[in-house]
């Protein structure tokens, strides 16, 4: 029992640093909402309304499976507290999955304290699941959930995991074609294992895949498989990304670079980087080649996230990292077999070093925060925004894409139409058939700044306008509305 002892104090710990994270980054500044974070919380409220798509709003990818659940919760608490319950309640799930999935390997301290590390490192995976972002975290509870029914010792596998397993693959695959990093080592295991279905069984496998992802293929026909056929032009070449990811993206998975200004948090830490990659390399590899015919799906999930993130499009892209909070379960199943090592081989000795690094990897994420406190998340201060358009009686706006819709997110009565990237026409056709409508600028965003000035200049030259500050914004309101194209 006592040895248990050190082991749930830290669990403890871990617990509260994950707690007081959370709290710090869904406050200001780091928990302002910006254009892209606030559509989740539009399309749930314009779900309930009857507005349903099939992808964040002007994509072609990214399913909006997680905007229904947002969807019933703000019917519930409301639209802006579910916004933020919503991402405890899915980093939860997966901090389950990761105990059930690492608890037979490493035991139940060592996977308990995995899994509660898991809600407070790295600061890349703290940040990106403190917010809803649709697909992300669910895609991760889905890849997780289909490992785990892979990795059950039981063989055959039943018929209904088999359904299950389609369904699982099916609602993944209408979120994102990211959760090809868990399908693929699902896939791999199987034919490792050589426990394949039946017939009937596999037909039953494409059934359910089929019916969960549905909405997929139905735009798709209708789109000439946009899915596919269209995406972002290439940000550099496969060697680019590699690059990427070694120089930038794996550091900021270990908690060794903060996420957003990716600068190294010390000095020595790329020493440190070298050494834990020739350590991983020296302690895996050769157990790849041993237990060949009984892969650990979840590790596959790094070798995989690796070949497919080298070979996507924008690869070379790490911004907030979370493209990476993928991988980061997996991760944390390397440090947790590395803690298990140590416990086991050198008992107090070994629980005083992983208490150390549990120690090292909260103040890896505490300096993170700390580093990204000054980076400009989004627009702030918009309900006093708000406030002036409502004394204006002014309800349409037109502005930035990434100002309007975190104002449309503050203000449910204004109706915005962006300048760039136009996520919802139909809003932007009744800003122009509206009789009137402001122009907003957010002086701390330089684009911004330029089109101010352009914009007020053409104005004026075609009717009287009123100008209002308020902080950092600057409201243009024209005695009659013209849209940005006629200027």
């Amino acid at each position: 029992m006592k040895s248990e002892i050190p082991t749930r104090v830290l669990v403890a710990l871990v617990s509260l640093a994950g707690i007081i994270f959370h709290f710090i980054v869904i406050n200001p500044p780091f928990g302002v909402i910006n254009s892209d974070e606030a559509l989740s919380g539009l399309m749930a409220s314009s779900i309930r309304e009857g507005h349903f798509t099939t992808f964040l709003w002007g994509q072609n990818y990214g399913g909006t499976l997680e905007a229904f659940f947002i969807a019933g919760f703000g019917a519930l608490i409301g639209d802006h507290s579910a916004f933020f319950v919503m991402p405890i309640i899915e980093s939860f799930i997966v901090a389950m999955l990761l105990f059930r999935l690492t608890r037979q390997n490493l035991g139940s301290e060592i996977a308990l304290l995995i899994a509660t590390l898991s809600f407070s490192f790295p600061a890349l995976s703290l940040w990106n699941n403190a917010r809803p972002m649709l697909w992300y975290q669910s895609s991760i509870i889905l890849g997780l959930t289909s490992i785990l029914i892979i990795s059950k010792k039981s063989r055959p596998i039943s018929t209904s995991n088999w359904v299950f397993l389609g369904a699982l693959f099916g609602f993944g695959w209408w979120g994102s074609a990211q959760s090809l990093f868990f399908i693929i080592p699902c896939i791999v295991t199987v034919f490792a294992h050589r426990n394949f279905p039946s017939m009937r069984q596999f037909g039953l496998v494409i059934v359910s895949f089929l019916l969960a992802s549905g909405p997929w293929w139905y735009t798709n026909f209708h789109t000439g498989f946009a899915s596919l056929s269209e995406g972002p032009p290439a940000d550099g070449s496969i060697r680019d990304h590699l690059m990427t990811q070694l120089k930038i993206g794996w550091p900021t998975v270990l908690g060794l670079r903060p996420p957003f200004t990716g600068e190294w948090l010390h000095a020595s830490l790329p020493f440190v980087f070298l050494i834990l990659l020739v350590g991983s390399a020296i302690y895996y590899l050769p157990r790849v080649f041993r237990d060949r015919r009984d892969p650990n799906a979840l590790l596959l999930v790094i070798p995989t996230f690796v070949i497919l993130q080298a070979l996507a499009p924008t690869g070379s892209f790490i911004g907030s990292g979370r493209y990476y909070i993928f991988v980061v379960p997996s991760v944390l199943v390397v440090i947790g077999t590395l803690f298990a090592f140590l416990v086991n081989r050198f008992d107090r000795i070994g629980k005083f070093v992983v208490a150390s690094l549990v120690i090292c990897a909260l103040i890896s994420t505490a300096m993170s925060l700390r580093s990204a406190r000054h980076f400009q998340f989004g627009p702030t201060h918009l309900d006093e925004v708000s406030a002036a358009l409502r004394e204006h009686e002014v309800s349409s706006i037109y502005g930035d894409y990434w100002v309007v819709y975190s104002l449309a997110w503050e203000d449910a009565d204004l109706t915005v139409s962006p300048t760039t990237t136009d996520r919802r026409p139909d809003w932007s056709a009744k800003v122009r058939a509206a009789d009137t409508a402001a122009y907003i600028f957010w002086t701390e965003y330089n684009v911004d700044v330029a089109n101010l000035e352009k914009t007020r200049y053409s104005l004026s030259q075609s009717t009287k306008v009123k100008e209002i500050a308020i902080g950092s914004y600057v409201i243009l309101l024209p005695a009659i509305n013209i849209p940005p194209e006629d200027l």
